[in-house]
């Protein structure tokens, strides 16, 4: 006989069901947050390799969902001190209020491309560099092992055979690659490719794709 008030907004599938990018971004702005840029920028990669393609145009509104989660961490913050009359949180909530604003003003897009020969640490750099691109967690980091993995539906660890490192092959990993980065940077947002480029029409390639988007290479 007594009114129980409880948060249900879950019980409703129209409303409590939201883009996974935007839980996503309370994950990534927090790390951001915390100084944990590196294992931001691992943790989009990734989920975007998982998603085999189809979130890279949602991240347009990737800005957008950062910037709201840094607003309601503020809020949050705030909102704790006024209920046990302390004001220990204004410095912080700031913080993640500048951090909001800046998300709303991203960098324009661009286009890097590191290359050399195998085992001569282009992806060492290439993970040193991504998260300094761009709006935090940075720049997206495709791989042309990973891809290649993901094109054949086996694990990053897994061990593919010889046909899959053929020169049609190779192409096609590449053509999925650079095809990937058109979709995020039409998105407005920063990308990384990381391969051999041993072919100068791979490198010509990723070339013209920023020429025709516009974007700085």
């Amino acid at each position: 006989g007594r009114p129980v008030p409880f948060d249900a907004l879950e019980f409703d599938e129209r409303l409590g069901t939201c883009d996974v990018l935007y839980d996503l971004a309370f994950l990534l702005m927090d790390l951001d947050h915390r100084g944990l840029l590196r294992p931001a920028n691992i943790a989009l990669a990734a989920w975007l390799l998982d998603a085999d393609g189809a979130e890279d145009a949602g991240l347009a509104a990737l800005p957008l969902f950062l910037a709201v989660r840094a607003a309601i961490r503020a809020m949050v913050l705030v909102q704790t001190d006024r209920a046990r009359g302390q004001g220990d949180s204004v410095a912080e909530a700031r913080r993640f209020l500048d951090e909001a604003l800046a998300a709303l003003a991203p960098p324009p897009a661009r286009l890097i491309a590191v290359g050399g020969l195998s085992g001569s640490g282009k992806t060492v750099l290439a993970r040193g560099l991504a998260p300094m691109l761009g709006l935090p967690p940075g720049a997206v980091h495709l791989r042309t092992d990973l891809e290649r993995k993901a094109m054949a539906h086996q694990p990053e660890t897994a061990a593919l055979p010889a046909a899959d490192y053929a020169a049609g092959a190779r192409g096609a990993v590449y053509l999925r690659m650079l095809a990937r980065a058109g979709v995020m940077l039409r998105a407005g947002w920063p990308v990384l490719v990381d391969a051999t480029f041993l072919d100068p029409a791979d490198r010509q390639a990723a070339a013209d794709l920023a020429a025709r988007l516009g974007v700085p290479f």
